[in-house]
């Protein structure tokens, strides 16, 4: 039988669980997963510093070809036609019925969770990316994968790039953009940013392999923060940009102590974004993102 991998207990061990395939239910699909990725709030579940109930199936970055197709399920969440066989990544489902939701702001949903919780003693078993199998839930946007891309860029997506492409889906030709954090949603923002137009992105981190790939990556500049303190870093981000500050901070570390030094890279009047997971070790935060201005203006 098809396996899944259970975290047991908080700090291991991981242990591969067999399950029977079933019919996924009405407009859901069953996928084989192709490759998954390992994020770090995978990490910060396995250590134990996310409240969740052991035994976990653990995983939410993946691609798999879809294995069959629920009733009414036709297409993927832009229209296009589905088949066995196809190439797919599913993002996180929401709930639909929410005050959020209702207004047009799923990304926002008040049951992210609640809505569609599932466990792996249930059918359809197969809930975590880290197994042979995925079975999609009813409200879960799936996306066709277009030709030509690799299964290795294409697992992150529905988390890192989906992250920041929202976070900084407001940047204008000529910003300037600092990134706390050099993990894979610095990456990723470093080459949304410069994508977007962004006239300077500098990087910031305290391993400077990773600030190497930042570079390789968009970044027009790094810094390593390994040594410095706060008032060194804030000159050093000044002077990357003109001695005015950023118009854009993505923090993508996930500890909060360090968003009160993003606030110190600002210019006046510019934004401030909080990852939902983390780049560094340490205790992180799954709550939404939060947009705050440099006077610490903060909507939801």
């Amino acid at each position: 039988m098809p396996k899944l991998a259970l975290l047991t207990a908080p700090g291991g061990p991981i242990e591969l669980a067999e399950f029977p395939l079933s019919d996924p239910a009405p407009g859901t699909a069953a996928l084989k997963l192709r490759m998954a990725g390992i994020c770090g709030s995978d990490l910060h579940i396995f250590r134990g510093e996310l409240p969740l109930p052991c035994p976990f199936a653990m995983g939410h970055e993946r691609v798999g070809a879809i294995a069959e197709l629920g009733e009414g399920l036709t297409t993927d969440a832009t229209g296009q036609p589905l088949a066995v066989g196809d190439p797919v990544t599913p993002y996180f489902w929401f709930c639909g019925r929410c005050h959020a939701c209702s207004r047009g702001r799923s990304y926002a949903c008040q049951n992210l969770l609640a809505g569609e919780y599932r466990t792996h003693d249930q059918e359809p078993h197969f809930i975590g990316a880290h197994g042979e199998y995925y079975y999609t839930s009813a409200r879960q946007p799936l996306y066709k994968v277009p030709e030509g891309l690799a299964d290795e860029a294409v697992a992150p997506l529905n988390c890192a790039l989906a992250q920041v492409l929202f976070a900084l889906r407001d940047i204008r030709l000529g910003d300037t953009v600092v990134i706390q954090g050099a993990g894979e949603l610095g990456i990723n923002a470093a080459a949304v940013a410069r994508t977007a137009g962004a006239a300077a992105v500098i990087v910031i981190d305290k391993i400077p392999e990773r600030l190497g790939v930042a570079a390789d990556f968009g970044a027009t500049g790094c810094i390593d923060a390994g040594g410095l303190s706060t008032t060194e870093i804030t000159e050093r981000v000044h002077r990357h940009t003109d001695g005015i500050g950023a118009d854009w901070v993505l923090e993508v570390v996930g500890v909060p102590g360090v968003i009160p030094d993003g606030i110190g890279f600002l210019n006046n009047a510019a934004r401030c974004s909080r990852s939902a997971t983390s780049e560094w070790d340490g205790p992180s935060s799954s709550t939404p993102a939060c947009w705050s201005t440099a006077t610490s203006r903060c909507a939801a």
